[in-house]
């Protein structure tokens, strides 16, 4: 996971991005591996434990965001994880979340790493859940609070997760954390199970 600059803010942002939860809930089931990937201070791991979801690991690049988390929330699990390497085994996750953390990738480079890993570790059939602010033409810019974001087009957004087969996309209003009117991209996605050409969600009995 590529180091981030929030160090220096991690007890005073408070994000704002949502997971589709009412999706998430029929899609996959409470038993499921989960992967909190950019956990930030847990706040989405906290809102999935709440809905039933135990098996949950999240991971960040922040020490300060998983103090921050752990003291807040220490039933989860919460990792500090820099460099790269996502220190799980290949197919060990039933689902990954990832929610405005390509927002904060803006290297190409980095975000191909990490899309890659995050492939790597999940489950062949396993769900991609990912949700990222979006705009009509990609833009880098500084935002208020000091850190370099991107939007990325839907499009971008495509190709990058164009190693997993889409079942399920949606564009959807929003706010950044300044207030400010946006548009989100929500995909959900699974990873091809026996190299067929499509395969079903983990669904929730």
């Amino acid at each position: 996971m590529p180091n981030s600059n929030w160090e220096p803010l991690a007890n005073e942002v408070n994000f704002n991005l949502d997971l589709d939860t009412s999706n998430f809930i029929n899609d996959v089931k409470p038993s499921s591996k989960i992967l909190d990937y950019g956990c930030g201070y847990g706040r989405l791991s906290n809102e999935l434990h709440v809905h039933g979801y135990k098996n949950i690991t999240g991971i960040d690049s922040s020490i300060e965001m998983i103090k921050r988390g752990s003291a807040c929330f220490p039933q989860l699990t919460l990792e500090h994880v820099s460099g790269p390497s996502i220190p799980y085994p290949e197919a060990n996750f039933d689902v990954v979340i990832v929610c405005a953390v390509f927002t904060c990738i803006i290297s190409p480079e980095d975000r191909l790493s990490s899309i890659n890993e995050l492939y790597r570790v999940l489950k062949p059939g396993g769900i991609l859940h990912l949700v990222e602010f979006c705009s009509s033409t990609s833009n880098t810019f500084e935002s208020g609070i000091g850190i370099t974001m991107r939007h990325s087009s839907p499009n971008e957004l495509r190709l990058l997760t164009k190693d997993f087969e889409s079942y399920r996309e949606n564009i959807v209003q929003t706010n950044t954390m300044g207030g400010n009117k946006a548009k989100c991209y929500s995909l959900f996605a699974t990873k091809s199970l026996n190299n067929q050409s499509h395969c079903d969600p983990i669904l929730s009995t």
